[in-house]
């Protein structure tokens, strides 16, 4: 059953991060004001929250080991072609 956009919205306050919580609430504020489908803020939602999710989650995986791997992941993403 999907999730009514009420419920996404609360969720918000749920993203570890008060930065991304914040530009989240800019994003849905912005869909609002310009006549999106309920329909589309709210899968646009719940893909922005289980996204910023992820990433502080990868983050403090990365953070807790060691110092020298961090640099590696840090190298490898310089490394990928620019377009």
């Amino acid at each position: 059953m999907p999730n009514k956009l009420s419920t996404t919205v609360k969720k918000i306050d749920t993203v570890p991060n008060p930065t991304n919580s914040a530009l989240i609430r800019e994003s849905y504020k912005y869909m609002r004001e310009n006549d999106a489908s309920e329909r589309n803020q709210n899968n646009s939602l719940m893909v922005v929250i289980a996204f910023a999710k992820f990433f502080t989650c990868r983050y403090k995986i990365l953070r807790s080991q060691k110092q020298g791997a961090v640099h590696r992941v840090s190298e490898y993403q310089s490394k990928e072609p620019r377009t």
